[in-house]
């Protein structure tokens, strides 16, 4: 660690995303090299390049930052989690619609990060990855328009006025007359929609290529899961006579070769479980409707549940690499008992 008089060491906040975010860049590449290479349509297949092209100058700038903090680097995905020689796996599709997703949960976390930092450094590469993840983001929302397979959200009609509400019945939503969701829920539900199928589709082709019986079990479960919850989501907007536009084109192959680890693949679905909790959370938070807030309260208690199952088994298969901590002075304490 540098020792001049102008050095200021990371605070646990710029150490903590500096970790989360190499972690999941090394995730993200990993996952993006096998849809490259089997890649069919040249347009996804360039966007796929281009993304790859960019997480390995953020990687590298990772890497001198923990160089020149004299800091263990973490030990993240590497190339012995993908099969370059695995066949394809899930349709060109549903990699576009990933891409567009990890797009957005990269400037979700940039957003965040230069919010955490205080060093100039630290702000300057963070912002200049969020830059980076807003021009991604972009270009594969341009793809799939060329494409004629982006997926608005449900039209609602133009207001003639501006009103304010006069009633508390305005959050009701247990007992008597609903009123109708509103803009922004309608948005988010549709969504958690699309997020809840590109997850499912994940979930079908770990589960008939992962190696781990115990992995492929869990898979199967969140499956399960992923499937009550679209039910759920979609049950909420036809109350309101909306129709969910969703994509098409999710597929998955025959294939039972494993393009991914089976790390990578329990730790992919972690990384989504908790995106979604997120989610959730946000949309809660934006709810005016009681039975909205107990079904997103609900849903994040089963998704928790579900994410910690996760968690449990990836401590016990030994994939869940420890964050750095705070000094445990209780158990130098003890140390230091049983020593005299």
């Amino acid at each position: 660690m540098q020792t001049s008089n102008n050095y200021i060491p990371l605070t646990s906040g710029e150490i903590g995303l500096l970790w989360n975010g190499f972690r999941s860049e090394t995730m993200t590449l990993r996952i993006l090299t096998h849809f490259e290479l089997v890649a069919e349509d040249e347009d996804i297949k360039k966007s796929l390049t281009d993304t790859i092209s960019v997480i390995e100058e953020h990687i590298q700038k990772y890497s001198d930052i923990y160089l020149k903090e004299e800091f263990p680097l973490p030990v993240g995905f590497t190339e012995d989690d993908v099969n370059k020689k695995a066949p394809k796996l899930f349709s060109d599709t549903t990699a576009i619609f990933l891409l567009y997703s990890l797009s957005a949960a990269g400037m979700q976390f940039y957003t965040d990060s230069v919010i955490s930092s205080a060093r100039q450094d630290i702000r300057m590469f963070t912002n200049g990855c969020l830059s980076n993840y807003s021009k991604l983001l972009n270009q594969t929302v341009d793809t799939l328009l060329t494409k004629g397979i982006y997926v608005r959200s449900p039209q609602i009609p133009y207001p003639d006025t501006i009103d304010f509400v006069q009633k508390q019945n305005y959050l009701a939503g247990w007992f008597g007359e609903k009123r109708p969701i509103h803009a922004t829920q309608v948005h988010e539900l549709t969504q958690n929609i699309h997020r809840n199928i590109l997850g499912r589709t994940l979930l079908m082709g770990f589960e008939q290529s992962v190696k781990s019986d115990k992995v492929r079990t869990k898979m199967k479960e969140g499956k399960a899961f992923s499937k009550k919850v679209l039910d759920d989501f979609t049950l909420i907007l036809k109350n309101d006579d909306l129709e969910s536009n969703t994509p098409s084109g999710f597929a998955v192959t025959q294939s039972t070769v494993a393009p991914f680890s089976d790390k990578l693949i329990l730790e992919t679905m972690i990384y989504i479980n908790r995106s979604a909790l997120v989610y959730y959370g946000k949309t809660l938070s934006i709810s005016t409707r009681r039975d909205l807030f107990a079904f997103y309260e609900k849903l994040i208690v089963q998704t928790s549940l579900y994410t910690h199952e996760l968690l449990q088994l990836d401590i016990e298969l030994g994939y869940l690499e420890e964050q750095p901590m705070a000094i445990d002075h209780n158990q130098l304490s003890q140390k230091n008992q049983a020593r005299h």
